[in-house]
């Protein structure tokens, strides 16, 4: 009876350490994580850009290393993004906004200018 109440014990502590670890290997993989969002730009800064479907908006800021494609999907700079378009966006969340990876215009604008 004790041998049953040892591997019990240690069968439990096992099953412990394997529930901690998968739990902290999941929490570290969520940064690395890409994400997609298509929505329409509603504000553009020199930074930034934000981004609305539905009841969602999304503000994504621009790093060094963000990529910018044109509705001919040739890529290009920061300035191919204008207000009311619709784009793809392609990026890491980090903290409540977004780090994109890339932003590919995928519909021109139907505001009046």
């Amino acid at each position: 009876m004790l041998l049953k109440l040892e591997h019990i014990s240690m069968l439990t502590t096992a099953f412990i350490v394997l529930a901690g670890f998968m739990s902290f290997s999941e929490a570290g993989d969520k940064p690395g994580r890409q994400s997609e969002f298509t929505g329409r730009v509603i504000d553009v800064g020199g930074s930034y850009v934000e981004l609305k479907r539905g009841a969602r908006e999304l503000r994504l800021e621009y790093a060094a290393t963000t990529r910018f494609f044109g509705l001919d999907g040739v890529e290009t700079d920061k300035n191919v993004i204008e207000l009311c378009q619709v784009v793809k966006a392609v990026y890491q969340p980090v903290n409540r906004a977004g780090e994109p990876a890339s932003i590919a215009v995928v519909k021109e604008g139907n505001c009046r200018k």
